[in-house]
């Protein structure tokens, strides 16, 4: 016996093994078993998945404020990346909030097509009194 068995209880048999042969088989049977029923499950599920129809449409369906929203949510909408993201938020610190997604046009790089195409995914939400107010005042340095 090694230091790791010999406080266990666990005795060897005589033919030097842990188990019986009786055990040893039902062990074999039932990882056997337990094998079967996994990649039975793992066959169907497969099958099952392929005869599903596919959508069209987005996987997500999200709605971003554009007079709130950062460079970061901006970016996730279709057709809009990191540069266009810049230029809505530059556009609205700039020229003030927008009322309707026509008023994104105003950005450069945003056509009608454009706007066509992620107009369901804004909404136009008043600034907070907090942002209006955090615009209006110059940034302060902190030491």
């Amino acid at each position: 016996m090694n230091d790791t068995t010999q406080g266990s209880g666990l005795r060897r048999d005589e033919s030097g093994h842990w188990l019986r042969l009786s055990d040893q088989r039902t062990v074999a049977l039932l990882v056997a078993l337990g094998l079967v029923v996994l990649l039975a499950g793992r066959w169907y599920g497969v099958r099952e998945s392929l005869s599903e129809p596919v959508g069209e449409g987005p996987l997500v369906e999200f709605l971003v404020d554009v007079n709130r929203a950062g460079s970061a949510e901006l970016a996730l909408l279709p057709g809009i990346g990191p540069t266009l993201a810049e230029r809505i938020i530059r556009s609205r610190q700039q020229e003030g909030p927008f009322s309707s997604p026509e008023q994104l046009q105003r950005v450069t790089g945003i056509g009608p097509k454009k706007v066509e195409q992620v107009a369901s995914y804004l909404i136009f939400l008043p600034p907070a009194k907090d942002d209006q107010q955090r615009s209006s005042r110059p940034a302060r340095r902190v030491r």
